[in-house]
């Protein structure tokens, strides 16, 4: 009886530094978890006059879409840093795409988790990330929800049954 005591005390032990060493990513928009440096280069959207490479604005749907309506034609990625799936590019794949296209494009982050895989790669357009605190959600799958259904001109709480994908076109 002792030694089964100890068994499930040990694995009580083993399962709590498991649980405590995790670093789950992801289900917020991981600001928390950036270092000083990262968070020094985040910063409200005042003006899109005066952006520029190496910062990162935060920004809400209503101050995107006016902007957007200054373009004939406009491009807007909104991704996740570090994703490896086969559909997600380099920044610059879309970049030249959006300039021999003739777009303005728009590189919106979804959060900041793996922000580095981002930052670290050669991009001339300035950087955009939802800011959270507009939709007053700190659930990421709730606020880019928000965002893309109010970039969308739909109800911004609908939940739609099918994906619509992260790549969208404004013309006029």
């Amino acid at each position: 009886m002792k030694a089964n005591s100890v068994n499930i005390l040990l694995l009580f032990a083993i399962s709590l530094i498991c649980f405590y060493s995790c670093n789950i990513q992801g289900i917020t928009n991981d600001y928390g978890k950036l270092d000083e440096n990262q968070k020094a280069k985040i910063i409200p959207l005042k003006t899109f006059h005066d952006t520029r490479p190496g910062v990162i604005y935060l920004i809400n749907a209503k101050q995107l879409k006016e902007e957007i309506n200054k373009y004939s034609k406009s491009i807007v990625y909104i991704f996740t840093n570090g994703c490896t799936s086969k559909y997600c590019k380099p920044l610059s794949v879309y970049e030249n795409y959006a300039q021999k296209q003739g777009y303005k494009i728009f590189l919106v982050m979804t959060g900041f988790c793996d922000l580095d895989k981002t930052t670290d790669q050669e991009c001339k357009s300035p950087l955009f990330a939802i800011d959270n605190k507009y939709y007053k959600s700190k659930i990421r799958s709730n606020y880019c929800r928000y965002f893309t259904n109010e970039l969308l001109n739909k109800p911004m709480k609908t939940k739609d049954s099918e994906y619509l994908g992260s790549i969208y076109f404004f013309t006029n």
